[in-house]
């Protein structure tokens, strides 16, 4: 009888295979950074912010297009609240060309190389609004949706797509599902924080995963109206006439947040969660300083008159003087050669 319960006592603490045993990892939030941009990186000379949470962040970002649909111009007007006590200074990078305050704005921005700063002080509820003119090659880049219109084809392309490398394993059905109902009552993922922790057993395996944000396209291109969920694949958007584009888009959460699985598996979990944090990159075109914060974008695609040329650049001043002196110079020596030759006439 010892020998038998010894025996089973032993079999209880033998290892367990490393393929089967069950661990803790951690599973990606909406917080993961997929890409470094967006929102534009910091620059190099930037001091730390210094706020105190929670800080939210509504951004318009304007996006005047040519005729052909590249981008000639891109304004964007974001509008931080503080809802604290306290002193502040905040740093939103950005290739800026000009800046002033919007409407409602409680205080004035301040521009300096790559970045829009702020600071001053809070007494428990305080309105930063900036209007800022990009440059737009740079602001380009890192657009959701690129346009491209010729022979009265409008192409409209998912420009978030990208490629993630994350990893695979068989997960807890109830931990995975406890994540998903945390997405569905915070799909920007604050209430999961950086990292949630999900058991799995058997082996992890790399994963390369196509991860792109979902936009909701509105508006119009040409006299026809468009209303459409742009994925993965581009859309053609054929009309009569004049291309002209003046669109609404906005990075939305996808179709499979809704759905409800009894036993949810780690992919699909994944690629979910993955999703949301593409979407939350791309409703920060410009950062929000509180990386916990509340995120709100809408991007607006306009059709402009293309940008006339450049103003030639003014006389320079030395030159103007030097006409003018040499101008004072003919003149006297006109008068004194007719005083000369008056005098010369009496002598």
């Amino acid at each position: 009888m010892r020998r038998a319960l010894l025996g089973a006592v032993l079999l209880f603490l033998a290892p367990v295979p490393a393929a089967e045993a069950a661990r803790l990892v951690l599973f990606p939030t909406p917080l993961t950074q997929i890409t470094p941009t967006p929102p534009f990186p910091p620059p190099s000379s930037a001091l730390p912010n210094l706020y105190r949470p929670p800080v939210t962040s509504h951004e318009v970002i304007r996006v005047g297009l040519d005729r052909n649909g590249q981008v000639v111009s891109v304004n964007a007007t974001q509008r931080l609240v503080l809802r604290r006590t306290g002193d502040y200074r905040l740093t939103v990078p950005a290739p800026v060309r000009n800046v002033v305050p919007a409407p409602g704005s409680q205080s004035t921005p301040g521009l300096r190389t790559g970045a829009v700063l702020w600071a001053g002080f809070s007494p428990g509820h305080k309105v930063l609004s900036a209007n800022a003119t990009l440059d737009p090659a740079a602001a380009a880049r890192i657009l959701p949706m690129r346009v491209a219109a010729s022979g009265g084809c409008v192409r409209l392309e998912n420009a978030t797509t990208t490629t993630y490398l994350a990893f695979t394993a068989h997960g807890d059905p109830t931990q995975l599902a406890q994540v998903l109902d945390a997405l569905r009552k915070d799909p920007q993922g604050r209430r999961l924080g950086q990292g949630s922790y999900v058991k799995v057993t058997g082996p992890v395996r790399d994963l390369r995963v196509r991860v792109y944000a979902p936009l909701e396209v509105r508006g119009r291109i040409g006299g026809r109206e468009v209303s459409l969920l742009l994925g993965a694949e581009p859309r053609t958007i054929t009309v009569t006439g004049p291309a002209s584009v003046a669109l609404s888009v906005e990075p939305v959460p996808p179709a499979s947040l809704r759905e409800t699985a009894r036993n949810p598996d780690w992919n699909a979990t994944l690629r979910t969660s993955l999703t949301l944090a593409r979407v939350r990159q791309y409703l920060s075109f410009l950062a929000n300083p509180d990386p916990l914060g509340q995120l709100e974008a809408h991007y607006l695609y306009r059709t402009v008159a293309a940008p006339g040329p450049p103003p030639a650049p003014p006389a320079p001043q030395d030159e103007g003087l030097a006409a003018w002196l040499v101008a004072l110079i003919a003149a006297g020596s006109v008068a004194a050669a007719g005083g000369l030759a008056l005098l010369w006439a009496n002598s």
